[in-house]
């Protein structure tokens, strides 16, 4: 009987252990096995520590079909009581596959700054594995601020064509006048078929990545890894011994690397006009396809576009750095959506107390484990995300 009793008061030890570390950590059964190896000095088998993590998984954050369920009431509570709380979701077989979201703060400051949107999407931010696609604008005081936030279930062009459609109805098809992307097949596809009214530019760090990425050119001494361009193969079986011709053809390609930022049309197509004419770089396909679409990725043809001299997609990109600082992999929908609220009110240095969402309707959400809270860092402070979840249980409760 004793010894029952000893098995049990150690599987609840390892159980409670196994929770405190998944509020912090989204885990791996294999990880929770190395953890409980280290912890207890045993070692349990795989299935054990996979069947662990699930239900622990589960009770932390509920389950997966009510997590979604939740996540619904929720957004149709906010849009009832706020009517241009703007929310939109698309099910396949009464599954959830994507979602968009827009408050009105975000719909207002779209309004007034639309010139330029920033669209880019980051991994890690729910516990679904869902790509999460955020539309960044930029303000008159040079802010990067959020215009809308959405899920999707796969990165292909259908998906993102139903969250720009999503876009169009919330905004009242009013197109950004600029678009910056990176060079993704699928977004670049929604967005020509979708935003025909507006200027389609691709991020030039990317841009420079790729021509880089092509070429593969990481010095003169150096084995190149590409298919497309072995230049030091070519440089030996050419004979090009002669210092000043290998200057030439590293001056080259270094000129390449840098057309994405170059703002002088004539310095563009002279530099592709000297690559035609290189030995080396004549008949390669790739350079004659970079030059027909110059007008996509160059800065040098946006001249008359209103782009805040943005090239690149850069404030997106820290956009995303600071949602992934917020947002984890174990994230529940309803979580996601409560922590995003807050980061956007952060942003646009709103109290939650004078905000919308102040009186919203009931929701299942966890607001008093404090474990929630010593989970976010960065641009939200745990006093600022703290004070929110307190405003927001007042009218909860």
């Amino acid at each position: 009987m004793d010894k029952n009793a000893n098995v049990k008061s150690k599987l609840q030890d390892v159980k409670k252990f196994v929770k405190n570390e998944i509020w912090e950590k989204n885990l791996k059964p294999s990880q929770v096995k190395e953890k409980i190896k280290n912890r207890f000095e045993f070692e349990p088998d795989y299935q054990f520590c996979a069947n662990l993590t699930y239900g622990v998984q589960n009770e932390i954050f509920g389950e997966a079909s009510k997590d979604a369920y939740n996540l619904k009431v929720f957004s149709e509570r906010l849009r009832k009581k706020f009517p241009e709380f703007f929310y939109k979701d698309k099910a396949i077989d009464k599954t959830l596959k994507s979602l968009f979201f827009s408050t009105p703060g975000m719909q207002n400051l779209y309004e007034n700054y639309n010139n330029l949107l920033i669209l880019d999407s980051t991994f890690g931010t729910n516990r679904f594995s869902m790509p999460f696609v955020v539309g960044c604008i930029v303000n008159n005081e040079g802010r990067t601020l959020i215009a809308f936030f959405a899920l999707l279930s796969q990165e292909t062009a259908e998906e993102y064509e139903w969250c720009l459609e999503a876009f169009l109805e919330c905004f009242k098809n009013k197109q950004p006048d600029n678009i910056i992307t990176d060079e993704c097949p699928s977004i670049k596809k929604a967005v020509q078929k979708k935003f025909s009214e507006s200027n389609h530019y691709l991020c030039a760090w990317h841009k420079s990545s790729n021509i880089k990425k092509q070429l593969s050119y990481h010095g003169i001494s150096q084995k190149i890894k590409s298919n497309l361009f072995r230049l030091l193969i070519k440089l030996n079986l050419l004979g090009l011994k002669d210092l000043n011709k290998r200057k030439d053809c590293e001056q080259l390609l270094i000129d390449l690397y840098q057309l994405p930022y170059c703002l002088s049309r004539d310095v563009v197509d002279k530099v592709f006009q000297s690559a035609f004419h290189n030995e080396l770089l004549k008949d390669l396909k790739y350079l004659k396809d970079l030059e027909e679409a110059k007008t996509d990725w160059s800065a040098a043809y946006r001249k008359g576009s209103f782009t805040l001299r943005a090239k690149t997609s850069q404030r997106v990109e820290r956009m995303n750095h600071t949602i992934k600082r917020v947002l984890s992999p174990s994230m529940t929908l309803n979580e996601m959506l409560v922590r995003m609220l807050s980061l956007h009110n952060q942003l646009t240095n709103h109290d939650f107390e004078e905000n919308e969402f102040e009186k919203t309707a009931n929701v299942e959400v966890v607001l008093s484990d404090s474990k929630v809270l010593a989970r976010v860092d960065g641009i939200v402070s745990n006093y600022a995300f703290k004070h929110s979840l307190l405003n927001l249980a007042k009218c909860l409760s």
